[in-house]
């Protein structure tokens, strides 16, 4: 593979990983997790804003 076509897969990965984050800070927000299950949830969350460099929004 080039540099470009490894740049656009990591680009496409980046966008499925916010949309993982995504559904997980809504599932976060619906259901009431266990501690544990609560912290892992919140780590992918915050790895997965810094790996891609966007926020997730806060919900009510």
């Amino acid at each position: 593979m080039t540099i470009e076509q490894l740049q656009e897969e990591n680009e496409k990965l980046k966008e499925v990983l916010f949309a993982g984050a995504f559904l997980m800070a809504k599932a976060v927000h619906k259901y009431d997790f266990g501690v544990g299950m609560e912290e892992q949830a919140t780590d992918f969350m915050k790895d997965a804003e810094e790996l891609t460099g966007n926020k997730l929004p806060k919900f009510a």
